[in-house]
């Protein structure tokens, strides 16, 4: 495939993102004309699946995105930490939906987990994701504060066996955000879930994926270890800020 034969396929997975401390209602509205204005003038562009906001921007991103068939994925569950309140989390979540969005991306509680605690991480996305409902959940692990590739396999299982449609690698807020190393991991988790339920649950990339190079590793990781049938928006996902400009100047220059 050439450069631009990647770029075109890679547009069709991005969850194009905004998480910015100096997001403002106006930003973010710029930011969703900009989208509307590239796709008026390359309507044969690949539609992304979604764009990803803070949940208070959400009701912006309704307003001012044109296309609908464009998901306003929400940030939620005290993003990036988790460490609030349980009530907050949930009804930070019920908010962020009655303000518009489609998709939830939560947080894992990491010191429930890392503590042995798993029932409470199991609970409270059992939870989150009763408030969903036909929404998807996408659950983010943050792969990089977990420790262990053991134990990312575990928080892996957890999630998807408490209902999570995907599977996240990170917030990209810590230290380090995705690693194949730990994409494998979860993509064998993902595998182990379909062997044992028959259900297949999908995948999202996040954290410093910044040009196509990076992003076709990890599309590449999902047909090798899950196979084509999950090259879908529906399963395989890539939370990004800055890929959007690499793919559109390849796709310029081929």
């Amino acid at each position: 495939m050439t450069n631009k034969e990647k770029a075109l396929e890679v547009l069709r997975y991005i969850d194009l993102t905004s998480l910015k401390s100096t997001d403002t209602h106006y930003s973010i509205a710029d930011w969703c004309k900009e989208i509307n204005e590239m796709y008026a003038q390359n309507p044969d562009l690949p539609l992304i699946p979604a764009v990803c906001v803070y949940p208070c921007y959400a009701e912006t991103v309704a307003k001012t995105l044109k296309n609908k068939d464009i998901k306003i994925a929400s940030v939620s569950t005290g993003f990036p930490e988790g460490q609030t309140f349980e009530e907050i989390r949930f009804l930070e979540t019920k908010m962020a939906i009655e303000a518009g969005a489609n998709e939830i991306d939560m947080v894992l509680r990491r010191g429930y987990f890392l503590a042995g605690e798993h029932n409470k991480s199991m609970r409270e996305i059992l939870k989150v994701k009763l408030i969903c409902g036909n929404i998807p959940l996408k659950v983010i692990l943050e792969t990089s504060e977990l420790g262990s590739q053991k134990n990312i396999r575990e928080a892996s299982l957890l999630a998807l066996r408490s209902d999570a449609d995907f599977i996240k690698t990170s917030t990209g807020k810590s230290s380090s955000g995705a690693s194949l190393e730990a994409f494998t991991t979860m993509c064998k988790a993902i595998k182990q879930h379909e062997s044992e339920t028959g259900e297949k649950r999908g995948i999202k990339a996040s954290g410093g994926i910044s040009t196509l190079e990076q992003a076709w590793q990890y599309r590449e990781l999902v047909r090798t270890l899950l196979g084509l049938d999950y090259l879908n928006p529906n399963h395989f996902r890539i939370g990004a800020s800055s890929l959007l400009k690499d793919l559109l100047t390849n796709i310029a220059a081929s």
